[in-house]
């Protein structure tokens, strides 16, 4: 199985109240971050991560890496460190800028932040982190789908979920085709 997800901040304590996350703690944050992926990410599942892993020292990186199931491939964030990738790296972790991959017949383009140019225009789907809580989904240039754990119940999701919910979100006009039937 595949699923996405960003902006865990492992250990940044400040990002609770940045963005009104529910956790009294940054120990709390995280326990329930590694547990909520946890019961949903198999040892042979791929996770990939787009963007902003952890903001602590190397012994925090490792430690969350160590607890998270399944094999993560990150995208790389504006807050990943080359301390934090480097870390990564040398646990078998993959950094990327950005990717394009073919997930359920549709095109994905992955980068943590949201941006258009002809990359993007390329790919049928957009999937992002960075803006937080600020919205989910952004039709502005295309579909756009934030991936952020704000947006998901602080956990990863597959494509099909992440779709799901868009095609929720939106008014049925009976008239949709391609990717969304």
């Amino acid at each position: 199985m595949i699923y996405f997800t960003s902006d865990t901040h492992f250990g940044h304590q400040n990002i609770i109240s940045y963005c009104g996350r529910p956790f009294s703690s940054v120990e709390e944050m995280d326990f329930e971050l590694v547990n909520r992926w946890n019961k949903l990410v198999h040892p042979d599942d791929t996770v990939y991560h787009l963007g902003d892993f952890a903001l602590t020292d190397k012994r925090g990186v490792v430690a969350r890496l160590r607890q998270l199931s399944g094999h993560i491939v990150l995208i790389r964030g504006n807050h990943d460190r080359r301390e934090t990738c480097g870390v990564l790296q040398k646990y078998g972790v993959p950094i990327l800028d950005e990717a394009t991959l073919m997930v359920e017949g549709a095109l994905l383009r992955l980068r943590h932040e949201p941006r258009r140019d002809q990359e993007t225009a390329r790919a049928e789907i957009h999937l992002c982190g960075h803006v937080h809580e600020k919205w989910a989904f952004n039709t502005t240039y295309g579909l756009v789908i934030n991936v952020g754990v704000d947006q998901w119940g602080f956990q990863p999701k597959t494509f099909l979920q992440l779709l799901t919910r868009y095609r929720a979100s939106q008014p049925q006009t009976g008239d949709e085709c391609g990717v969304w039937q």
